[in-house]
């Protein structure tokens, strides 16, 4: 709640002239954590292992259940931005993932489909987001004075932003 509530979405080329704004409707949210990237150095005479803690990077993973709306318009929307890089929203109203430096951080964006074992095995992806760089979580907190309906969700305006009052 306190980085939104709506469902996730990325946006493709930000700015230039192949923008496009993708909408995760009725994803599962598998991960959203940091990853700490670590580099193992071992001395070949002696035998002695370090490790050094080189930084973290953020994962955030989802499950898209593509059998539940036009699973092949879908796969083929999706899957054209396998291998590219994204800006990832974790919710659509609230604040892109930033670094410390409040600039917006580029995700890689690595897709792989699956399916549930059943007769009629249906089609999922598993669509992997790892940032470029390390992620001020904090960033996404959204304002103290955001409004909310009854039931706790956040209301946006047309263009799908909060509002705050």
């Amino acid at each position: 709640m306190i980085t939104g509530t709506g469902d996730p979405k990325f946006v493709y080329d930000q700015g230039g002239e192949d923008e496009e704004i993708v909408f995760l409707d009725e994803v599962a949210i598998l991960k959203n954590e940091p990853i700490r990237i670590d580099l193992e150095a071992e001395d070949k005479l002696s035998g002695q292992k370090d490790i050094f803690n080189i930084g973290e990077r953020w994962i955030f993973e989802v499950r898209h259940n593509l059998y539940l709306h036009q699973p092949i318009s879908n796969f083929n929307k999706l899957w054209r931005f396998q291998n590219k890089k994204v800006i990832l929203y974790p919710h659509r109203e609230g604040y892109a993932f930033q670094n410390k430096e409040g600039k917006e951080v580029l995700f890689f964006l690595k897709i792989r489909r699956i399916w549930l074992e059943t007769i009629d095995e249906k089609d999922l992806l598993i669509m992997t987001f790892e940032s470029t760089e390390p992620v001020d979580y904090g960033k996404l907190v959204l304002p103290e004075n955001v409004l909310t309906d009854n039931n706790g969700m956040i209301i946006t305006d047309s263009d799908g932003n909060f509002i705050t009052g």
